[in-house]
């Protein structure tokens, strides 16, 4: 994974498992020549920072880090980051105000297009903790372009305020709304506060987003279903009406999205229709993961 800044070893090095952290010339903080104030003379060197340089490719990420994908766990990597900016682009409208909790990030290639796409603060839950080290890397680089010594053309000092935590948890079992308050409850400021539910949808402060293992897909809708409907343990949507934005293999799509009447109108079809605005947002074909699954999938989204 990148490390921004062309320092010695000693100062910046890092190693994740049995990796090397692999950094790039010409990237993190460099020297620029400016005019010195007028009538002085002369000129002198401030620090400047050079672009963040772009993130490895998903499929080398998991061939550095040796990774592959666990039957178990139902792992399909979405390698297409075409793909993981449009699902990204589908998030923006909560993105810089709100929370983003993504669901199953594995080597974080749909993190990295909502880190593009403006998101503040990312929530990651992620069951394997093989990822561990490649998530906090992306909060890393975020914190050392935020203390880096770039200044605006006024003089003042630039900050980059996004960050990322990660929690290594099974999404069946935990409470994201409790996670939230334990990752976020030092700083109160970053903590979103909840709105009425009847609010316009675009002010919720928050978004569910995923490349959902197609495991455990029908149980989380479930979960979440039955905490929209109980008052007393609303989980995460004790913010208000949370948007989802999830995948799902193709058939479980068409179950979600079927009209009455249809072959695929089903008790499911009931129980997330009752609660939900159903929308498909677009087909994605098996050749955008790895390993390719035997059936297509689809983005939709879900609105309380």
């Amino acid at each position: 994974f990148f490390r921004l800044g062309s320092r010695p070893r000693a100062r910046g090095f890092r190693r994740f498992g049995n990796v090397d952290v692999l950094h790039l010339r010409g990237y993190g903080p460099t020297r620029v020549k400016e005019d010195k104030e007028e009538g002085k003379g002369g000129v002198g060197e401030t620090p400047a920072m050079a672009p963040i340089p772009p993130a490895l490719p998903v499929r080398q990420l998991l061939r550095l880090f040796a990774a592959t994908s666990l039957k178990q766990l139902g792992q399909c990597f979405l390698m297409d980051s075409t793909v993981s900016r449009r699902i990204a682009d589908h998030c923006k409208p909560w993105l810089t105000h709100g929370l983003c909790i993504e669901v199953g990030p594995g080597p974080g290639g749909i993190t990295r297009a909502l880190l593009a796409e403006g998101a503040r603060r990312v929530l990651t839950i992620e069951r394997d903790p093989r990822f561990k080290d490649v998530l906090d890397a992306l909060d890393d680089n975020l914190v050392e372009v935020a203390g880096s010594a770039r200044h605006n053309p006024l003089g003042r000092p630039e900050v980059f305020t996004s960050t990322v935590r990660t929690v290594i948890a099974d999404i069946l079992e935990v409470d994201e709304y409790e996670e939230m308050t334990r990752e976020f409850g030092k700083f109160p400021e970053m903590l979103p506060q909840a709105v009425p539910w009847e609010a316009p949808i675009r002010k919720s402060p928050c978004v569910l987003v995923g490349n959902l293992p197609f495991n455990i897909s029908l149980p989380l809708v479930q979960k979440w279903i039955h905490q929209m409907a109980d008052v007393n343990n609303p989980g995460i949507f004790r913010l208000g009406r949370v948007p989802m934005v999830l995948t799902f293999q193709k058939e479980v799509a068409d179950r979600l999205l079927a009209e009455p009447g249809s072959e695929s109108f089903s008790r499911l079809t009931v129980l997330v229709q009752n609660f939900c605005h159903v929308e498909l947002l677009m087909e994605l074909g098996r050749q955008s993961f790895i390993p390719s699954p035997k059936v297509d999938a689809a983005l939709v989204r879900l609105v309380p």
